[in-house]
């Protein structure tokens, strides 16, 4: 989950599944410089890259790291990339309650995508060669997700369905519930808003 202020000072807070505040790990993200709004919770995935593709095995060494000259020799050398699935809030409004299409749609908007900040893609057909795509691929698989479907924070439902590749390896990054830290980074958001697995995954939509 990231936190974005892009206000005056302008800060980018990460937080992982543990409610930990793992920013300093990634000093490379600064996804305030790259958005349109000032204050925006975004559900995403850390990735690091390699030749175009997502590497599993960079990635989690990046989340392990603790060492402060590692962690900034890596910012240099295998860099994150933040790829946005969903945007929850923007500038006092709870956007979880709109549907998947209108949040798709702010989202594309607020994100001012670069090498090392983007959007995820929707693919509205072919779900099934889509995935076997991802299988030959090595990727983690994909998501389906209803258009019409809302952000339901705490609670699976068939409108969101995980279809996983059996072949790769499981590691997830991020889930976590945030009630505490939004009260206190923006009083404003009155709602937990609380982050979805985080996975090397393609989104499409029913």
């Amino acid at each position: 989950m990231a936190f974005v202020d892009a206000g005056r000072k302008g800060a980018t807070t990460l937080i992982n599944r543990d409610d930990v505040d793992v920013s300093v790990n990634y000093p490379e993200v600064q996804l305030h410089e790259a958005v349109s709004g000032k204050h925006i919770v975004l559900d995403g995935e850390l990735v690091v890259m390699t030749n175009g593709v997502p590497d599993f095995y960079a990635t989690r060494s990046r989340a392990l790291m603790r060492n402060d000259f590692k962690i900034d020799l890596a910012s240099k050398l295998t860099p994150v990339s933040f790829v946005a699935f969903d945007i929850l809030y923007k500038d006092g409004k709870n956007l979880c309650n709109l549907e998947l299409t209108k949040r798709k749609e702010i989202l594309s908007k607020t994100v001012i995508e670069n090498e090392f900040f983007s959007v995820s893609r929707v693919i509205e057909v072919e779900g099934l060669k889509l995935f076997e795509m991802a299988v030959k691929n090595n990727l983690e698989g994909v998501i389906a997700k209803k258009v019409d479907s809302i952000y339901q924070p705490n609670k699976r439902t068939t409108d969101w369905l995980k279809f996983v590749n059996p072949k790769f390896p499981s590691f997830k990054l991020a889930i976590m519930p945030l009630s505490r830290l939004i009260r206190a980074l923006w009083p404003s958001i009155l709602a937990a808003m609380p982050l979805i697995f985080l996975d090397n995954s393609i989104c499409c939509s029913l």
